[in-house]
């Protein structure tokens, strides 16, 4: 494997290491901040005058930053566990409230169709007794 590989996944288990400890954020958020690290990343390597394949650099530069679980509790340092919590509750809350709307109008549209084939047939059968009933016998049915 060269170095500039070797570099892009030291770089890349770096930031993935720091997206799991970061899994309690919005995506978006989570985002700005890989996206953030890995420019920083980079202008660091470029400060050094670093190739990009120098393993050596990369190491010096990620050993100088902080560890993912620090960017955890820097995050979660202003929130409290209420706000994280009534976050999640308001979103489950929205979910039981779009499916509870999907299932009203479901069971209307299923309804609606249940009680036109049951007035079809109920129209159907009734023509059937008119035309026994009636004198000639002769019923067109439409």
């Amino acid at each position: 494997m060269n170095n500039s590989r070797k570099v892009q996944r030291r770089i890349d288990r770096y930031l993935a290491n720091v997206g799991r400890a970061l899994d309690h954020l919005e995506l978006d958020e989570r985002r700005e901040i890989l996206d953030g690290l890995r420019t920083h990343i980079r202008e660091e390597l470029a400060q050094q005058g670093s190739t990009p394949s120098n393993v050596d650099d990369v190491r010096t530069v990620l050993s100088s930053m902080d560890s993912p679980q620090a960017y955890r509790a820097e995050t979660t340092a202003g929130r409290s566990p209420q706000a994280t919590q009534s976050r999640t509750l308001g979103r489950l809350g929205l979910y039981f409230f779009l499916g509870g709307i999907g299932l009203a109008a479901l069971s209307l549209l299923l309804g609606a169709l249940v009680a036109e084939a049951l007035f079809r047939r109920r129209t159907d059968s009734q023509r059937r007794a008119r035309c026994m009933r009636s004198w000639s016998g002769n019923c067109r049915m439409a």
